[in-house]
């Protein structure tokens, strides 16, 4: 330790030592105008070296962030073009460390919460061109209710001057990413930073002092976070940590798509619930049958068929969202196929509604019972025939992906005609989302789109009955 408790740095004494890094010290030290700060001391007392150029750089960095929530602010710093009696400081908000916060008894759920806090905050940075790439436990704090990154000595951003020399490795040991111990000078910090964030949630969720070396692997017993919680979704996170820790950059999730997949591990899922109350569409239905000029004993039984189907409908639901969940937390990327008692072949017509991707390999469609009514004869062609079509899919990528697709259409067919089968659709209302496999993205995207549907299943069966109230005789 080059400095002692007491002393004074320029206006700042020095009051406890907190730690020492490569290229200086840090104490926790007090200024009048300021209270309170982390005091980061350098040692060298020459301008040239390249520790000197990093505190500069540190500097730029955190003044080109400037305050914002999720980073350790800088409060002062000091670095004179020529050097006195008085060593270059730079004066940062004092945060607790994340390991002292979280401790050993916090859960998965407090852990993931602190580094998809963390990851957004990266992830904001990163699309301003700027890449920490120390990430570790070490330099994750916890200011007030912020959960806050810091020391950026060895951030990259635009126009930064080249530090780094030919051959020497850059990062955090145990954290640091294949490419930047063996090309740090041409490795882009982006992925980097993925790489050892995701070393970082290993050794938070598991309480270990270091992470494995290497991707982390799912099928390691070792590794994998089962072998150290008790969880029913760890399997999910296993699955993240694995993809951020491949070797090629390429390969791994961007920080965004890191805190997406944190923050949908987070939500709270609720079970959609089906419209129970359908009293309102069966009187509508009453008025339609008879103008059709249907028989009371054979409009009685077509009333008791249209509520049945109606609860039907709502009823397959449920079931259909557990076997997605089943099928997406099994599914083996070698399996040509899901074994699903509700698979079916592409209902024909459809395909103009809900397209089929060319690449997607395997699937599972789900269409629930039909509502059907039948009206007169329309000229020369014979009957139009009305259909309520309420259509569940499920298709999966070959790169890992499943889109999933959902929709309420009113189909009118005209049959026969010259076309034998010719049919126009309205889709009343239809969304999609394509999200990664076995992910809780997938698992809320399941959720947001069966609760949707709901939402909208009294409309599409209203557009039914006024489709069939509307057409011509």
């Amino acid at each position: 330790m080059r400095f002692r408790k007491g002393q004074h740095v320029g206006q700042w004494e020095l009051h406890d030592f907190l730690c020492e890094g490569g290229n200086g010290e840090v104490w926790k030290a007090f200024r009048p105008s300021d209270g309170f700060a982390a005091l980061k001391i350098l040692k060298t007392n020459k301008p040239d070296s390249e520790q000197y150029r990093r505190f500069r750089s540190e500097i730029e960095v955190l003044q080109k962030i400037g305050a914002r929530p999720g980073i350790v602010h800088l409060k002062d710093a000091y670095l004179p073009e020529k050097l006195g009696t008085i060593p270059p400081w730079l004066a940062m908000e004092i945060g607790i460390p994340i390991k002292d916060v979280l401790g050993q008894n916090s859960s998965i759920e407090e852990v993931v919460t602190a580094i998809a806090n963390i990851s957004v905050t990266l992830s904001l940075l990163a699309q301003e061109g700027i890449h920490h790439r120390d990430i570790k436990p070490d330099n994750l704090f916890k200011v007030g209710d912020e959960w806050s990154v810091g020391d950026f000595g060895l951030a990259s951003y635009p126009n930064k001057e080249a530090l780094t020399e030919e051959g020497r490795k850059l990062g955090p040991m145990w954290y640091i990413a294949p490419e930047m111990l063996m090309d740090p000078t041409n490795a882009i910090g982006g992925p980097a930073d993925v790489y050892s964030l995701a070393k970082t949630l290993w050794v938070l969720a598991t309480g270990q002092n270091y992470p494995p070396q290497g991707q982390l692997r799912t099928e390691i017993d070792q590794i994998a976070l089962r072998s150290y919680l008790t969880h029913p979704r760890t399997a999910m996170l296993d699955l993240l940590m694995e993809k951020a820790t491949e070797y090629d950059p390429q390969s791994r999730p961007t920080m965004g798509q890191f805190a997406n997949e944190l923050q949908a591990w987070l939500k709270k899922l609720t079970i959609p619930t089906p419209p129970q109350d359908i009293s309102e569409l069966i009187a509508r239905m009453h008025p339609v049958l008879i103008r059709l000029g249907n028989q009371n004993t054979y409009r009685q039984r077509q009333l008791e068929t249209f509520e049945r189907v109606l609860k039907d409908i709502c009823s397959h639901l449920r079931p259909f969202q557990m076997i997605c969940h089943r099928d997406l937390m099994r599914v083996e990327q070698t399996t040509d196929e899901i074994n699903s008692p509700i698979q079916t072949t592409v209902p024909n017509g459809l395909e103009q509604v809900l397209p089929i991707p060319d690449e997607t390999r395997r699937s599972i469609r789900h269409e629930c019972p039909r509502v059907e009514a039948t009206c007169r004869p329309v000229g020369m062609y014979g009957k139009t025939t009305i259909l309520y079509k309420g259509v569940v899919d499920m298709r999966l990528f070959e790169g890992g992906d499943v889109l999933f697709q959902a929709a309420h259409i009113v189909e009118t067919c005209l049959h026969p005609t010259p076309q034998q089968g010719e049919s126009n659709y309205e889709v009343v209302w239809k969304a999609s989302r394509t999200v990664p496999i076995m992910s809780a993205q997938a698992e809320a995207a399941i959720n947001d789109l069966l609760e949707s549907w709901n939402n909208k299943f009294r409309e599409a069966i209203g557009t039914f009955i006024d489709t069939v109230e509307n057409t011509k005789e």
